[in-house]
């Protein structure tokens, strides 16, 4: 069973910060440093009502992350979708993915966007089929050969 909720505690924000330093070791040089600046600055550029940080507690356990922030007045990005790897495959990243298309539109957005490697094609998998599509990239790639995907609201 997986039960989303929003971080809106210290406690949270600590098991939020300790799944992200997770998914940093994960992929160690694969991110820029926005998500050094995430981990020390936390919630920092996802404070509402700018933005939002979710997690999921799968079977008891909380093990997944999903954060939005506002790229301008129409659009919105998704990040920080992470699940620990002993409980992928389980739907958490699609639910959180879900959760935050739902906030955004319940805000007024009208596009959700983002970005990943493109040679994350397990995740590139599951936004197509959410519905997100192949964009322009709405801010400098961070790194070469990333991936800038939308969902229309």
């Amino acid at each position: 069973m997986i039960a989303l909720r929003e971080v809106k505690d210290a406690a949270d924000m600590g098991i939020f910060r300790s799944i992200l330093r997770v998914y940093a070791d994960e992929y160690a040089g694969r991110f820029s440093e926005r998500m050094t600046q995430d981990l020390l600055n936390l919630p920092g550029r996802y404070a509402p009502p700018t933005g939002g940080l979710l997690l999921a507690n799968i079977d008891g356990v909380d093990a997944a992350t999903a954060a939005w922030t506002r790229v301008d007045d129409v659009q919105a990005e998704l990040k920080r979708v992470y699940v620990l790897k002993d409980m992928r495959g389980r739907g958490a990243a699609r639910a959180l993915s879900l959760r935050v298309i739902d906030l955004l539109r319940a805000k007024g957005y009208g596009r959700v966007v983002l970005s990943t490697w493109d040679d994350n094609l397990g995740a590139i998998a599951l936004y197509r089929s959410i519905g997100f599509v192949d964009i322009a990239p709405f801010k400098p790639p961070t790194f070469p050969n990333m991936a800038f995907m939308g969902f229309s609201l």
